[in-house]
């Protein structure tokens, strides 16, 4: 019989279990991932609910559904919740960019990113042509807030907005799976 004193360390130990598996999930892309630089563009980065932080969108955060390959069923609605695979490549200038969307896991060898509509998506344009944002897809992929203490949001702010000779970067960490997590926020003078 189970004495009051056993159930109390099980219980102990089961709650140590809980965080330190929430810390391992949260750490997995920076331990096991492969890191990748995006073209990082910013918000305000306050929140009185949520503190401090930049928050940032990336080339697949809002676009033309017609301006990149889709790997799945055209005649499926997607909506927030649904997971789909964004293909980054590399480009020329060293940042990488979606090029493709996957329905599913996508081949070996690829680099992708785990991503969900936050509206809802159908690659099917001509399905799309009855409301203003038609043809347009928006997606996340919990990598759009890095938080910091208040002088470097606002920083990372002010600097985020300026495009006329600072591009804003993030280094991201993907795992294997396609969870994503930010490394690393910084800028570079644009190369004119």
């Amino acid at each position: 019989m189970p004495t009051r004193k056993n159930i109390i360390l099980v219980l102990i130990a089961f709650q140590i279990l809980i965080v330190a598996g929430m810390f391992v999930k949260a750490y997995y892309p920076i331990f096991m991932g492969k890191e990748v630089k995006l073209a990082a563009y910013g918000q305000d980065p306050r929140d009185l609910f949520r503190g401090n932080y930049s928050e940032i969108r990336y080339d697949f955060s809002s676009f033309s559904i017609d301006s990149v390959k889709f790997h799945g069923d055209t005649s499926k609605t997607f909506k927030y919740g649904d997971w789909l695979y964004a293909e980054l490549q590399a480009q020329p200038n060293g940042y990488y960019k979606a090029v493709a969307f996957w329905e599913n896991l996508p081949e070996d060898g690829k680099i992708y990113l785990r991503v969900t509509p936050t509206n809802e998506v159908k690659w099917t344009p001509s399905t799309q042509k009855d409301y203003y944002w038609a043809g347009y897809a928006n997606f996340k992929a919990g990598i759009e807030s890095f938080f910091a203490n208040p002088e470097k949001a606002t920083e990372i702010d002010k600097l985020m907005n300026r495009r006329d000779s600072l591009q804003g970067f993030a280094k991201v960490m993907i795992a294997p799976n396609g969870v994503g997590r930010i490394k690393e926020l910084d800028f570079e003078v644009i190369k004119q």
